[in-house]
């Protein structure tokens, strides 16, 4: 009885299914004495597994003998359900036998005129059907198919999204052959309960909205070169751009784009020119009414999706493509104030320039402006001091592209104004993204001509401090924080390239070598790790290249 349902659930459910489904992720805060049942019955499966399974059945056996109450039923299939679940997440699987004991109570559960039994019935189906195996395979497309009617013409809500959530279940578990015919079925039923939803109502819906999106996802990743024309990406977007705020619909929603996008580059140019003709609009829209003095969740989103979409794009890229984007990036890099808008959106540039520096160095804004103009002007705005390391963490990145793909030729007398604004910038910066970042410029520099790095340093002032001293300490301390394998490389082969050149003026520089630690036994206390900061040996920077390569080995 302590299993059942209570009257105050009923109505909470019956008011909002997003309570609804926040106790079934087990994501509510909500314990109750239901909550315990399950836990209980949880460690009794961890326990006697076997022994668990068959008493639970061989209970709901009886109370269906019994003619029992639709809570008394309802409680028993939920406690299985909270038993299989734990089954998934440790890859245990329910016996055939027992799988194949509990069908015809869910055929019973799906047939009940409750709405809640009927939902547990749809939903202990999807949790048999992952965790039993091959046993159901043969009722388990049924199971889908009712699922997916269900969707469709059952009234009542909380059934529709227990539906929709166990969709992932079968999606999962089901072999392609069955699946993937049901794709553009799962994703119309989507959109078409979608479209029968108070829009305004689902800012506030959050775990209604993450349901749909996980089961978009896993629908969409059957086969990702159809989503382009059976409505995948449309429902995509259209559940992103109601949201964008919530994290982790962000999150689903980016990671979803990301496969798309990787998968429909593979296949080919073409194809990716199609999935840039269908998304463009959406992405460029939401930066059209984006406001610059005020954080904008829907922007922040599309600026990742733009920038996931051209770090994936072919070299050369689709014609236009530059054109399309860098008006919107351009205004929204030099008005915004938002750190994660700024990063997003500079990290496209670089992966646009990476991928087609011919377009967008050719390119010319509405006053005349060039590519490359455009780009330093971006830059510069961005290496200031009065914006966030955080904000800036990819205008590393951006620069080194700049020099790479530009060259001296284009760049004229900006190269060295360019690499000293670097300089400058990497003096003060404290953030070890930032930092890397920053450094990267230099060390992709030192891969091709370590010996002008070293020179041009060697000439820079920085407020009275020589470039290359203030270059090559950050350098060498911050080496050990690198993050990313391809990074780590680059750096390591830089560094390399600088040691083999023995130069003078390298080797006089002194770098912090270890941390000196404190003899004292007395504890301490912040206080006194104020007054008294960590101090360091100093090492010729040459020994310090040596130490930091042997770390890497």
């Amino acid at each position: 009885a302590y299993a059942h349902i209570t009257t105050e659930e009923e109505g909470l459910w019956d008011i909002d299914v997003n309570v609804f489904l926040s106790e079934e992720a087990n994501i509510t805060a909500n314990y109750t004495p239901r909550t315990a049942c399950g836990d209980l019955v949880i460690k009794l499966g961890e326990w006697l597994n076997a022994a668990t399974v068959e008493g639970l059945l061989a209970n709901t056996r009886r109370l269906y003998a019994e003619n029992a109450s639709w809570k008394a039923k309802e409680a028993a299939l939920y406690l299985l359900n909270q038993l299989l679940g734990d089954f998934q997440d440790v890859e245990k699987q329910i016996g055939e036998e027992s799988a194949k004991g509990y069908v015809d109570f869910i055929q019973r559960a799906v047939q009940e005129e409750e709405v809640f039994l009927r939902a547990r019935g749809y939903l202990v189906a999807g949790s048999l059907t992952r965790t039993s195996g091959d046993a159901l395979q043969p009722i388990a497309a049924t199971f889908m198919e009712a699922s997916l009617r269900a969707i469709e013409t059952d009234e009542s809500e909380i059934i529709k999204v227990s539906c929709i959530r166990v969709l992932q279940y079968y999606l999962a578990a089901l072999p392609p052959a069955l699946t993937h015919a049901k794709q553009s079925a799962i994703i119309a039923s989507l959109a078409n309960f979608l479209n029968t939803q108070d829009l305004s109502d689902l800012v506030d819906s959050d775990d209604l909205l993450i349901t749909i999106i996980e089961t978009l996802r896993d629908a969409i990743l059957l086969d990702t070169s159809t989503c382009l024309h059976n409505g995948g990406i449309d429902l995509l977007f259209t559940v992103a751009s109601r949201g964008a705020s919530n994290f982790q619909i962000a999150l689903l929603v980016t990671e979803t784009f990301e496969e798309i996008a990787s998968t429909v580059a593979a296949v080919g140019a073409e194809r990716y020119a199609e999935l840039t003709v269908k998304v463009l609009p959406s992405l460029t829209g939401a930066f059209d009414v984006a406001s610059l003095t005020e954080e904008d969740a829907l922007a922040n989103l599309a600026a990742e999706l733009l920038s996931v979409l051209a770090e994936n794009g072919p070299s050369p890229m689709p014609q236009g493509f530059v054109a399309t984007v860098m008006p919107r990036l351009n205004r929204l890099l030099l008005g915004s104030q938002d750190d994660e808008l700024l990063k997003s959106s500079t990290a496209a540039i670089k992966h646009m320039l990476s991928n087609d520096p011919e377009q967008v160095l050719t390119y010319h804004d509405q006053e005349g402006k060039g590519g490359l103009e455009i780009v330093l002007i971006i830059i510069d705005r961005l290496l200031n001091p009065a914006v966030d390391d955080n904000a800036a963490a990819e205008v590393g990145g951006l620069a080194a592209e700049v020099v790479e793909k530009a060259g001296s030729e284009r760049l004229g007398p900006y190269l060295m104004q360019l690499l000293r604004a670097v300089a400058a910038r990497l003096g003060s910066a404290g953030h070890a993204g930032f930092i890397q970042s920053l450094i990267l410029v230099f060390a992709r520099l030192s891969l091709v001509a370590p010996q002008d790095v070293v020179s041009f340093l060697a000439d820079v002032d920085l407020d009275g401090q020589n470039g290359l001293q203030v270059v090559i300490s950050k350098w060498l301390e911050s080496s050990i924080n690198f993050a990313g394998y391809d990074d780590i490389r680059q750096n390591a082969m830089a560094l390399t390239k600088l040691y083999n050149l023995h130069d003078p003026r390298l080797m006089s520089i002194q770098v912090k070598g270890d941390m000196i630690m404190p003899q004292s036994d007395r504890i301490m206390t912040r206080s006194r790790a104020r007054q008294q900061p960590d101090q360091y040996t100093f090492v010729p920077a040459q020994l310090k290249i040596v130490k930091v390569l042997v770390e890497e080995l």
